[in-house]
């Protein structure tokens, strides 16, 4: 069940096709995605016989499968999906994950990378050191100084080496936070005015 962790992470989105209701190891990984680690969208299958488990994990969140019929398609509800995570407060990651089977992680360091220094108003804060929101800082800083020339989310996923989702995320929190601009046609995304 371990390993549901690492699948879910290197995903871009998750489909269950079918999953019986809370028992086995599909049920339990979509539940542990959709409650607690919240790493990409979960799709389900909603069709007569998908199963009592499909409707169970719709309840819980988890997003209806809408039948892409092309990669165009696919893609949009793809985005969409994503869109729709980066407007949830952000929640565990999967260095939380790790965390839980590491005794020996204590905290995550003030200056993890030499020259990268944190500010003191983007600090993930003392007593709860979270390493999501240290990785999240750590992001910022790179699109504050590397998108000074505006890019493509597809051009930041290459630059960060993450999934186009994720740095989808990203960059709609970062727009939302007024770090970045989001330009349009075509959609492109640089540091904000201010920030250069």
């Amino acid at each position: 069940m371990q390993r549901n962790k690492m699948i879910y992470a290197l995903a871009d989105a998750a489909l269950v096709i079918t999953s019986d209701f809370e028992k086995g190891g599909t049920w339990a990984g979509a539940i542990e995605q959709l409650a607690k680690l919240h790493f990409v969208p979960v799709f389900v299958r909603e069709e007569a016989n998908a199963g009592k488990g499909n409707t169970a994990l719709l309840q819980h969140g988890a997003v209806r499968w809408p039948n892409p019929q092309n990669g165009d398609e696919l893609s949009q509800a793809l985005s969409k999906a994503a869109e729709a995570a980066a407007a949830q407060p952000q929640q565990e990651t999967l260095s939380l994950a790790l965390r839980e089977q590491s005794a020996s992680y204590q905290s995550v360091p003030q200056q993890p990378f030499p020259g990268l220094a944190l500010t003191a108003d983007n600090d993930p804060p003392k007593s709860d050191p979270r390493p999501s929101q240290a990785l999240f800082n750590l992001v910022r800083e790179i699109l504050r100084r590397e998108l000074a020339e505006p890019k493509s989310d597809i051009e930041v996923a290459e630059l960060l080496n993450v999934a186009k989702p994720q740095a989808k995320i990203w960059l709609t929190r970062l727009v939302k936070d007024g770090g970045l601009e989001r330009l349009t046609k075509p959609v492109r995304y640089r540091a904000a005015r201010r920030l250069l």
